[in-house]
């Protein structure tokens, strides 16, 4: 019986692994075809294991499945604008535009609970969903350096604002048409 047991088990595990390196595959093959796709003077400037879209489960945790989240950064620089302690209104260069984008296994879904969540911002959209991998991004924009921008701005702002951010006006981006060009990348069009 505990043999039996085991090697249920066994089969489980392996299952598991074989799927899951599947899924990796598939991901990678996702993330080659959209690197692929890229416009001039866009280029990876981030890449993370084992994350999900910011904003799903905002007001909850995550114990589902995991991806890979790759930040492309544009060539259009981004502007902050803040305001100093004496009330002067200024404006710096700090950023660049980006599109952050999450590779996830098929088997990713947001929570239902998350629409309940009043305080959520807005959400990466699905740009893809097939082929063993579904394709959330959003418009951002992306720090050139943090600690210069901290030293710059954040040490004697008393308000900072991104007007300028893709993150705050998707039509800022200069891909023009990017949900239909990762899409068409992705279906391998």
């Amino acid at each position: 019986m505990r043999t039996a047991a085991l090697s249920a088990s066994l089969l489980v595990l392996t299952l598991a692994t074989v799927a899951s390196a599947e899924d990796t595959r598939q991901q990678e093959q996702a993330i080659s075809r959209f690197v692929a796709s890229l416009p001039p003077g866009w280029q990876i400037a981030q890449r993370d294991q084992n994350q999900y879209p910011w904003g799903h489960y905002f007001c909850s945790s995550h114990s589902g499945p995991l991806g890979t989240k790759i930040v492309f950064a544009g060539p259009k620089p981004v502007k902050v604008q803040w305001t100093t302690a004496t009330g002067e209104e200024r404006q710096t260069i700090v950023a660049q535009e980006a599109l952050e984008v999450w590779f996830m296994p098929t088997d990713y879904s947001d929570s239902w609970l998350s629409w309940l969540c009043f305080s959520r911002p807005a959400q990466p959209i699905e740009v893809y969903s097939g082929n063993g991998v579904r394709v959330f991004a959003r418009p951002a924009h992306r720090l050139y350096s943090e600690s210069k921008f901290q030293q710059e701005v954040l040490t004697t702002a008393v308000a900072v604002r991104w007007p300028d951010s893709p993150g705050n006006n998707p039509a800022l981006i200069s891909w023009e048409g990017w949900e239909k060009y990762a899409s068409n990348a992705l279906v391998g069009k």
